[in-house]
Formats: structure tokens, sequence, C-alpha cells
């Protein structure tokens, strides 16, 4: 769980703290945190977001120097939460800017400004990632290390709701409606 200075690790039974990590940048965190099992990567929050990545294996106690595998300090999300697919991370910004970096070593694969206004976590399904903005406006990319569009698309309500996967159908949810989009 993030608080506004520390990522803390409980366990699911006791709610005893297993290991904690010290961030000290941020505040009102709103991202999650994403894991592909051994890395778990977070935003630390608003005023200054950096992205950071955590070795999770033989994590005990005071992580804040022994486990932080990278940080990236530029277009951090400060609303939406990472998302991992294929050992690379997907992020947006709330200011429009789209990133792709490897999982392993932070390095930025792409970055570009795809809209202006982003609150809802993008979705990574069917090998496509899916960045749903406030004014409507989806836009899909490949999930690669190459930025490719491959569709824009526009409910006239706008997002700030997440979108999720059921079987083969999008459920998006605008600010006025919801809709179930099949595949």
């Amino acid at each position: 769980t993030t608080a506004a200075t520390r990522l803390y690790a409980l366990g699911p039974a006791t709610g005893k703290e297993r290991w904690f990590l010290n961030y000290g940048l941020g505040f009102s965190n709103v991202p999650l945190p994403a894991t592909d099992g051994k890395t778990l990567v977070i935003s630390t929050g608003f005023m200054k977001p950096e992205i950071w990545a955590i070795k999770l294996e033989g994590a005990q106690g005071d992580i804040s120097e022994s486990h932080v595998l990278w940080k990236q300090k530029t277009a951090a999300p400060d609303q939406t939460t990472p998302v991992i697919c294929k050992n690379m991370v997907f992020t947006v910004s709330s200011g429009g800017i789209a990133s792709c970096l490897d999982l392993a070593s932070g390095e930025i694969l792409w970055r570009e400004r795809i809209g202006s206004d982003y609150a809802a976590t993008p979705l990574v399904a069917n090998g496509l990632v899916y960045f749903c903005d406030c004014t409507g406006t989806t836009t899909v990319v490949k999930a690669q290390p190459t930025f490719e569009v491959v569709a824009k698309n526009t409910l006239e309500e706008g997002f700030m709701a997440s979108p999720a996967v059921v079987g083969n159908a999008l459920v998006l949810r605008t600010k006025k409606a919801l809709y179930r989009v099949q595949l």
C-alpha cells in the first residue's frame, strides 16, 4: 500500500508489516502499485511524481536502499497506475504524455504526447494498450517497444474511470454512461 512518503507491504492474513520503502517525495497517492510478480512498479504521488521499480525477492524490513532497481523522474503519472506487459511498463501522465519503459532497466523505449487530460489507468489487452482521456478519446497503441497507434475512438462524455475487460468485451464508464463494447 502507498502512503504519503512510504510504501508498505503487509501480510494479507494478519496485516503485519513485512517490509517498507521510504520515498519521501509525494503525498495524496492515487496510482496503485503494479507488479509482474518479481518487480513492483510505483508512482510516488503528486507534486513531483517519479516512477520507481522495486525488486521483490528477499524484501524484508527497510528496503529503501537495498531493493530499488531504478527511478524515472520525467513524465511520471500522478493519477494513473502504471501497467506491465511483456517486460515493459506503460504509463500516461495526467498531462497526456504516454511512455513505454523497459521493466528491467527503466530505459525510456518511447515517449509521446497522446492527449492532454488523463485520470483513467491504461488497460493492456490482447497485445494492445488502451489510453482513455477525460475528453472521451481512447488512443490504442501496440504493446511494443516502438510507438504505433492502431486506433483512436471517441465517446462524447469523457473518461475518469479505468476501462475493464470482461471476456471479449471492453467495459467503459464515461462521466454519464456505462458501455460494453464487444470485440
